[in-house]
């Protein structure tokens, strides 16, 4: 009893010394979110992934801050929720991406996971963009997850175009109808595209 209480104690009169810039810094800011809300918490793990993925020592901790901060945010990872992920997560896989990573299924995970948050969001265009990026990150270094692309599947549709057909029967004969409207983020020459993975694409509009 009385821990959570004390460690919070501590932290702040550590926080409030003005501590150097250093690992433990970074340690502190990571001690610090786990103690708090979800919301206020990635503020902490954004501050230490910020000082730490500029020097080069502390690369670590920028891949366990993005652990940390996926379970903090585990809460979020439903549809009307995932929006709100859109800005720090991006900041977590470009610092990622800062320090070279080498844990290429970790962060094609976290790719896949912004696609869904940016669709939740309503960024279209955005989410069409970067499910590319996605799909040739994931087919240079995980090629073994290139199906899992479907689950996140972007099909671009001008205004112009009738909408998607309502029944499964339909879909090849729409597909080939609008051919040259449509981008697939998944290439169909790597991975083949079942009847059952057709009637989950999430069509958009712009």
């Amino acid at each position: 009893m009385g821990c959570k209480e004390i460690t919070e104690d501590c932290l702040t009169m550590y926080l409030e010394s003005k501590p150097p810039t250093n690992q433990f810094l970074c340690r502190a800011y990571l001690c610090q979110a786990q103690l708090k809300s979800p919301q206020t918490a990635v503020m902490y793990y954004l501050k230490a992934i910020e000082v730490s993925k500029d020097k080069p020592g502390y690369h670590f901790l920028v891949f366990n801050a993005s652990l940390l901060y996926f379970q903090s945010v585990r809460a979020f990872l439903r549809p009307g929720w995932r929006r709100h992920l859109v800005s720090s997560l991006t900041e977590v896989l470009r610092a990622l991406e800062v320090v070279q990573e080498s844990d290429y299924a970790w962060r094609s995970e976290l790719m896949l996971l912004l696609v869904e948050c940016l669709l939740d969001a309503g960024k279209e265009k955005e989410a069409a963009a970067y499910a590319k990026v996605t799909s040739d990150f994931i087919e240079q270094h995980k090629p073994e997850l290139h199906p899992r692309i479907f689950s996140t599947q972007v099909v671009i549709t001008p205004p112009s175009l009738s909408p998607p057909p309502s029944s499964l029967s339909q879909s090849w004969q729409h597909i080939f109808q609008q051919k040259p409207f449509f981008l697939f983020v998944c290439l169909f020459s790597k991975v083949s595209l079942s009847c059952s993975k057709l009637s989950n694409c999430h069509y958009v509009m712009f």
